[in-house]
């Protein structure tokens, strides 16, 4: 399982963000046949999309990985996936789709699947299995190390007695979080873009978060704060054992840009967890170039697209049919593009 399976996110989940307009949860229970215990669970809400009854996970797009939640005594490994599918071909579900996406596979499991495909997203991860120094030293290039270098005493010079700090008070947690909103609110505004997680579920989503997980230790809040104990970058993650996944992140570029305070808060958090025995750090879906600099390693995640009624089935053939179409369509305008280049490129000095 991942740290989105764990019972802090999936309850804070469905209290917040389960009970928007036009969304049903609807969990499924798997049940051990000779002793009926509960050995696993899918996390499935329902709700329309194109016309269609959809079952799909919990997610909204603030859950990067999906997959289902196991019990202690369940073997909690990947091979779940054929079993649950088999035994939904089995049950009635209101629905006319089932669509599981962004699931965490490796490429020999997802290859005997013969019903799963890759994502349009990927998962972005940093293992550091020796001591810090091999990973800043060894694995980062020089150019980006001394970049962070600098930016540090930058922040150190222009803060104050600014300092970095793992938030573990819920009221201050509350109120970095207010911060990072306002943040991000004017940042989306600024590039004419629509902010969602200030959204109706989504604020009360992040606060249930912290309410349940900051005092165990499950939900981190970390920060870079300026001498008047005002944010100048935070993040926000999860943990599950010595797997770490950063979930939100904001940062003061209007007045902090000099000081790189997105990069800088990513791996200052970094160091700091690093020895707090967190070796795997996950920068999890979204392909944005900062990722690169920290040398993330790409890995694909996978879905499902079942039809279940009638209908949902004859949707999923033309939409089908439709991608193939455009792919094609997408390989001619290559070909043709390449062809012309390679015309010209014959009658160039």
């Amino acid at each position: 399982m991942t740290p989105f399976q764990s019972g802090c996110w999936l309850s804070a989940w469905y209290a917040s963000l389960g009970q928007r307009k036009g969304v049903t949860p609807w969990p499924i229970e798997f049940r051990d046949r000779r002793s009926k215990e509960i050995v696993a669970a899918l996390p499935l809400i329902l709700r329309r999309r194109d016309g269609l009854r959809v079952a799909e996970f919990a997610d909204l797009s603030v859950t990067d990985y999906n997959g289902p939640v196991f019990a202690s005594s369940a073997p909690g490994d990947l091979r779940w996936l054929p079993t649950i599918i088999d035994a939904i071909g089995e049950t009635p579900m209101p629905c006319d789709v089932l669509h599981l996406s962004k699931i965490r596979l490796s490429a020999a499991q997802a290859s005997s699947l013969p019903c799963i495909g890759k994502c349009d997203l990927h998962a972005n991860t940093v293992r550091i299995e020796g001591p810090w120094e091999s990973y800043r030293r060894g694995t980062l290039k020089k150019k980006f190390r001394r970049e962070m270098e600098r930016s540090l005493r930058v922040f150190h010079r222009d803060s104050g007695s600014g300092r970095f700090q793992r938030i573990t008070d819920l009221n201050q947690a509350w109120g970095v979080l207010e911060q990072m909103e306002t943040i991000q609110q004017k940042r989306m505004e600024s590039l004419g873009q629509t902010f969602l997680l200030n959204g109706p579920g989504f604020r009360e989503f992040y606060r249930e978060l912290l309410s349940q997980g900051l005092a165990d230790g499950s939900v981190l809040l970390t920060a870079l704060l300026d001498g008047n104990a005002d944010t100048v970058s935070a993040m926000m993650g999860i943990r599950h054992d010595r797997h770490y996944a950063m979930i939100r992140m904001a940062q003061d570029a209007e007045f902090w840009s000099r000081c790189s305070p997105g990069k800088l808060i990513i791996l200052t958090t970094m160091e700091y967890l690093h020895g707090e025995g967190i070796t795997e750090f996950d920068f999890t879906t979204g392909d944005y170039p900062y990722k690169q600099g920290f040398a993330v390693e790409q890995e694909p995640l996978y879905e499902v697209q079942l039809g279940i009624s009638l209908r949902g089935r004859v949707a999923l053939k033309r939409r089908q049919a439709l991608d193939r179409v455009k792919a094609r369509m997408r390989h001619t305008a290559l070909y043709k593009t390449a062809k012309n280049l390679m015309a010209n490129s014959k009658t160039d000095p």
